[in-house]
């Protein structure tokens, strides 16, 4: 006899209806100034809804942006959900891919906000709800404005790398800058894209940096990878039984991960402007283990998103193009100068098979 189907977890009334007053019954896609509510024409005493309370993860097994992590009651509990308009709620599931759990948190942290600053006319910035930006070697905190399939809007809250001269600067000179520098990766999104345009203006007194992105670049499935020499821990050929040991698969992609973070610019003889930038962000930033873990996290981004440079200019596809989505980088020892080091990563193959662990990556001077 076949198990019947296990039910979606879907939200209770209770629950429903507060994630739709908390935002003021207002969508929370970046932009979207619908709102979810109005009169109905029945009667007057009729009102319409055209908003919902969509899962952040899917209420299913299977379903968009799907966590086996989470219980049943996890999954239909409020900080499960996010409101939506109609439109919008059928956008998030159709792409899971461009709109991942983090960005969805996010957005709807920003939503709140700007409830609750329409509420009381506050008058301060979503520095609790920013995000991280990064454009070429410009990062500054964040909040998402607006979002279409190829137009990225933030404002600009506060530099961590560079100043609103650099990224003034960029924007003039965007045609004329290296293609190594036309990117933008999001933190929350845990993905980035290639730059087309960028413009950045001063609009009621907020920095708004409008970003013309292209396509996303390709991912490669893992099984696609081949097969590969491995590599121990200690970065030597790893030897079995007298025998060279050959990888392929999940091991593969580790190893290339593994030896792409430990690679500085300039390893690669044949490539000089190959390399990772994680050793620099260690030894700049290991003082300040939030800020490390974020920029880290960043880099990663850079590496599965953006396009390689080859040398003569010669463009390739990004370094870690078999990773879809990186959602954790943490550091789990400070004490190394020199040397390996165990990070945590948590990450979402190109398959959307999700993966975490620790990894050796060796720093270096």
């Amino acid at each position: 006899m076949k198990k019947p189907p296990k039910r979606r977890a879907e939200f209770s009334k209770p629950v429903k209806r507060a994630l739709a007053e908390r935002n003021a019954y207002k969508c929370s896609w970046p932009g979207c100034k619908a709102s979810t509510i109005g009169p109905g024409h029945k009667n007057e005493l009729q009102s319409v809804l055209t908003g919902q309370a969509a899962h952040i993860y899917s209420a299913a097994a299977n379903g968009p942006r799907a966590n086996p992590t989470l219980t049943r009651e996890q999954k239909s509990s409020i900080s499960n959900g996010i409101w939506m308009c109609n439109y919008h709620a059928g956008i998030i599931d159709a792409d899971e891919c461009q709109y991942t759990a983090e960005t969805l948190q996010r957005w709807k942290s920003d939503a709140i906000h700007r409830a609750h600053k329409d509420q009381v006319s506050l008058n301060g910035k979503i520095s609790d709800t920013s995000t991280l930006i990064g454009v070429a070697n410009i990062v500054f905190a964040g909040a998402w404005l607006s979002i279409t399939e190829n137009i990225w809007v933030f404002e600009a809250q506060g530099f961590i790398l560079g100043t609103l001269e650099d990224l003034f600067a960029l924007a003039g000179d965007f045609s004329n800058s290296p293609s190594k520098d036309k990117y933008v990766v999001v933190e929350s999104q845990g993905d980035g894209r290639s730059l087309a345009s960028i413009t950045v203006a001063i609009q009621d007194g907020k920095t708004v940096v409008t970003c013309g992105t292209l396509a996303k670049h390709p991912r490669k499935d893992i099984a696609d990878l081949g097969s590969d020499i491995a590599i121990g821990e200690d970065f030597d050929i790893y030897m079995e039984d007298g025998d060279l040991h050959e990888i392929s698969g999940i091991e593969l992609a580790l190893q290339e991960l593994r030896l792409q973070l430990s690679a500085n610019y300039g390893d690669y003889l044949k490539f000089p402007e190959v390399g990772s930038l994680f050793s620099m962000i260690y030894k700049k930033h290991r003082d300040n283990p939030t800020l490390l873990n974020r920029l880290a996290k960043m880099e990663v981004i850079r590496l599965l998103a953006v396009p390689s440079l080859h040398k003569g200019g010669i463009t390739a596809p990004p370094l870690l193009d078999f990773i879809n989505q990186v959602h954790e980088v943490r550091f789990e020892n400070l004490d190394v100068q020199n040397g390996p080091i165990p990070v945590f990563i948590k990450l979402q193959w190109a398959n959307m098979e999700s993966w975490q662990g620790e990894l050796i990556i060796y720093i270096r001077n």
